[in-house]
């Protein structure tokens, strides 16, 4: 799995912030985690996060499109390296069933526009 803040366009300091939101959001939830947490998590100060997100709503979902993105960029390596349909297939099936225990840490962030009730457990 790659890490998903590999990009050479991200700032040093956005790819703080965007881990620290990661494991925040994952350890505390979305709705837990608040702006100083951040600060605190990541090193950086309050105008540093409110420079690179406009809220803490667009930090997540940044993280998602970073999520969607390394998923498409995974499937589609597959799909170039398996040429019959079973061979993508399997190989497809075993990617899923690895990705499925890195998903955990990201399950939390599905929840971020659906109330606070309907995201516990």
């Amino acid at each position: 799995m790659a890490n998903f803040f590999d990009a050479s366009d991200i700032s040093a300091s956005k790819k703080r912030i965007l881990q620290s939101a990661l494991t925040l959001f994952v350890e505390k939830g979305f709705f837990n985690t608040s702006i100083p947490d951040l600060v605190e998590h990541s090193g950086v100060s309050t105008g540093s996060i409110y420079h690179a997100f406009k809220d803490k709503e667009a930090l997540a979902t940044e993280l998602m499109h970073h999520l969607l993105a390394t998923i498409e960029a995974e499937q589609a390596d597959i799909l170039a390296r398996h040429q019959t349909v079973k061979a993508r297939y399997f190989a497809l099936v075993e990617w899923m069933l690895r990705f499925a225990e890195a998903i955990r840490m990201w399950s939390s962030l599905f929840c971020m526009r659906a109330t606070r009730n309907s995201c516990r457990r």
